[in-house]
């Protein structure tokens, strides 16, 4: 709820929007935990001084609809040592706690005390979100530079093809004019002009490219670290509807099979008898749903059909998330030249 207040009083996006838009977070809550926001979540706002319909508003646009809510069974999370203490101390948290150890590994976004101080989540939430974000601002930098890539190799591999589709004189004309412009370009001096701008040019963006990368890569190093420090060990021996939970966490909206399930396990029995055991597993608790003939999803969406986030607020995002970046990046540098020794 604070993450909801925190962008309502901003008016922009949250690094766990961001996260969850990217798919580097998938959201999962037991159902008390949604009746519980939508009942508490006015109070809370309007004790911050925040504008309680507006913040339920974002609440329901921009969370809620990646939300998956799961009706956890009583029989997730009976081997995990710290879901017994959790149950103990305040059983109402106990459905939250069983479902972190069936997807364990995961991270839990909490800072409730009852299930803080047991291992799951950390009272400091803010480090989880901008994790997330983290992780999609670096995906976002790879495919901005990956995809110019492929499409020029794609485009190389399409012409080659071609070529060796041609007929063989038009091969053989190409190949001599090619040879010809080439020696006339060494010749007369313009290769070497040419390869002395080009590395010229390449030295010039890799000094401004190089610092932006470092940073990029720390902050995702630092990302990877927080959520490992934060994420909840798995049990020993969980049951095999946990274990299936993980693996359906993990799948599309389009579910899976129950032999997918056994083979993503590495079940050593018959593929047959395999999927017999997942789809028993499966069919024994309402936290899976089947969303077509076969194909299982764990938890169900409020929303079917999410709504794109507004043009105008990714793009703001995206600015801060650059200027930060920069910002970052020219304070390393002077560091390094502060702390180099003198030439």
């Amino acid at each position: 709820m604070n993450d909801v207040v925190q962008g309502t009083r901003n008016g922009r996006l949250t690094s766990l929007i961001v996260a969850l838009e990217h798919d580097t977070y998938r959201l999962f809550i037991s159902r008390h935990v949604l009746t519980e926001v939508e009942r508490d979540l006015p109070g809370h706002a309007a004790d911050r001084g925040v504008d309680a319909v507006e913040a339920v508003r974002r609440w329901r646009r921009y969370y809620l609809q990646y939300v998956r809510i799961v009706d956890v069974p009583d029989e997730w999370g009976v081997t995990h040592p710290q879901v017994a203490e959790v149950e103990q101390r305040h059983p109402t948290d106990a459905p939250t706690a069983r479902l972190a150890a069936a997807l364990a590994r995961c991270c839990v976004l909490t800072e409730d005390g009852d299930l803080t101080d047991y291992g799951f989540g950390s009272y400091d939430w803010l480090p989880l979100t901008h994790a997330g974000a983290n992780h999609a601002e670096f995906e976002l930098a790879v495919t901005a530079v990956g995809l110019p890539t492929a499409t020029t190799s794609v485009a190389i591999w399409e012409v080659g093809r071609r070529f060796a589709q041609a007929p063989r004189a038009l091969q053989a004309t190409t190949l001599l004019l090619a040879a010809s412009a080439a020696y006339w370009w060494q010749k007369d001096g313009r290769a070497e002009r040419h390869l002395h701008q080009l590395k010229a040019t390449g030295q010039r963006v890799w000094n401004v490219a190089s610092p932006i990368a470092v940073e990029l890569l720390t902050t995702y190093s630092t990302a990877v670290q927080t959520q490992a420090g934060l994420a909840v060990k798995p049990a020993d021996v969980p049951a095999l509807s946990e274990r299936a939970a993980r693996i359906l966490a993990l799948a599309t909206d389009e579910g899976m099979l129950a032999r997918e399930i056994a083979d993503a396990l590495g079940m050593t029995e018959s593929p047959e008898y395999a999927a017999k055991k997942v789809r028993s597993a499966l069919r024994s608790t309402t936290a899976f749903v089947e969303v077509s003939r076969g194909r299982w999803r764990l938890g169900c969406r409020v929303t079917t059909e999410p709504l794109p986030l507004p043009y105008d607020e990714q793009q703001e995002w995206m600015g801060r998330a650059v200027k930060y970046l920069l910002k970052q990046a020219a304070a390393r540098a002077l560091l390094n030249n502060e702390t180099s020794p003198a030439g």
